[in-house]
């Protein structure tokens, strides 16, 4: 994939519908003219969390998350790996090679868990757990 492409160029019109002005909408669409080389683990959350851009932004998103499953955007420790464990079931039946590599983050999470303070602990480890179990 070319680090120097836009979603808005590999997903073609309408991948951020529907059109609503909202503060978050706008931000997506932002994020459609940026060249992925230049996203940040909140940028990737913030799509995912959406179901956007799914087939483009997962493998990216697990790339980071492979080399580091804390990696973070704005809200706690570990939720990028939340929302891209919250991808739909159907993307992970399509996909199960990705499905496959998102299991082995989330068991990497898990066995590092006590790396983090009590807070983060407490914010991430239930859920991670949690989708453990469902893949």
């Amino acid at each position: 994939m070319d680090p120097d492409a836009t979603l808005n160029e590999l997903e073609g019109a309408g991948w951020a519908d529907p059109i609503v002005d909202s503060p978050m909408v706008k931000r997506i669409r932002a994020l459609g003219q940026v060249p992925l080389r230049e996203f940040m683990a909140e940028d990737y959350r913030l799509i995912i969390s959406q179901q956007r851009a799914l087939r483009t932004l997962v493998p990216l998103a697990l790339e980071l998350l492979e080399s580091d499953p804390f990696a973070d955007g704005d809200f706690y420790v570990g939720d990028l790996l939340v929302a891209v464990a919250k991808v739909r079931q159907e993307f992970w039946a399509a996909n199960p090679s990705l499905r496959a590599r998102v299991k082995l983050v989330l068991a990497a999470a898990i066995a590092r868990v006590d790396e983090l303070d009590e807070t983060d602990r407490s914010m991430l480890e239930p859920g991670i757990r949690a989708k453990y179990d469902e893949f």
